[in-house]
């Protein structure tokens, strides 16, 4: 129970920007805060946990023991679910948005951004205008939480406007041509 006080008390101060150990930097943060999934629901962790586990004993027992086929699949099962289990950190300034998970920083700037999608704990920052196969790939993923989504998705909005906006805006204007009879 201490350590969830402690993640809790870490958000509160991640949030009003008082880290003092941040990186120098000439940007104001706006927004900053931690995402920890696996405290975030204990009973799915749990279960996720067990699977893992069976999982790998499934691996040991197919490989008739092999070492090396173990530690490989231990290897590609911390490295794909890193982002469950490791803490994210997000900072958000008026230009970039920095994402650090362990040792691994990602910064970007907004403006290689055109659009976005919005899930209830995950907002995907995309850079093709429409949706593509290939966002899974160069897309920017914000986990964010119940206490701080709002703010996030209003400080994304600002910043991205969405190409669907611009359709509904340019199909409206067809429909009223289309009405009067004149066309373009």
């Amino acid at each position: 129970m201490a350590v969830g006080k402690r993640v809790q008390v870490a958000q509160a101060i991640s949030m009003t920007g008082e880290d003092n150990h941040s990186e120098q930097s000439n940007q104001e943060i706006i927004i900053q805060w931690r995402a920890h999934p696996v405290s975030d629901n204990w009973k799915k962790s749990i279960l996720v946990l067990l699977f893992i586990i069976l999982l790998l004993f499934g691996v040991h027992f197919v490989s008739d023991g092999d070492p090396l086929l173990t530690i490989l699949a231990i290897l590609l099962l911390f490295g794909t679910l890193s982002p469950y289990f490791l803490v994210t950190e997000y900072r958000l300034d008026e230009t970039y948005i920095t994402q650090k998970r362990g040792s691994l920083i990602l910064k970007k700037k907004w403006t290689e951004f055109r659009n976005f999608h919005v899930g209830d704990t995950l907002i995907q920052l995309s850079p093709f205008e429409y949706p593509s196969r290939l966002e899974s790939f160069r897309s920017m993923s914000l986990l964010v939480n119940k206490s701080n989504r709002d703010q996030v998705l209003h400080m994304v909005q600002q910043r991205i406007s969405k190409p669907e906006d611009q359709d509904n805006d340019s199909a409206s204007d067809r429909v009223e041509a289309d009405e009067t009879g004149i066309m373009d």
